[in-house]
């Protein structure tokens, strides 16, 4: 029972510092979501190659989806979360 209960406070120890660091790796997304927001037409106007294999796209697109995961630990929830989201979004449009 006494070795249970260690684990049990490690495992719990573990959690809370998985979740600390997630919600500082969240904090920092929302800090520089407007980073780069026209840097995918920026690529595509200045890089040639990229120019001659830019993919066919509708004359006005208005969305641009970009799922970020985490590889941070206990992470899988939240990434089979997202990309559930993203596919179940992508099938409704």
């Amino acid at each position: 029972m006494k070795s249970v209960n260690s684990i049990r406070k490690i495992t719990k120890a573990m959690k809370m510092v998985a979740t600390s660091k997630m919600k500082g790796d969240l904090r920092r997304l929302a800090d520089g979501k407007d980073f780069g927001v026209n840097a995918v037409e920026m690529m595509f106007a200045n890089d040639q190659f990229l120019k001659e294999s830019k993919p066919e796209s509708h004359a006005n697109p208005t969305e641009l989806l970009v799922p970020i995961t985490s590889d941070k630990g206990m992470c899988g929830q939240t990434n089979s979360g997202i990309i559930r989201d993203l596919k179940e979004y992508v099938s409704h449009r």
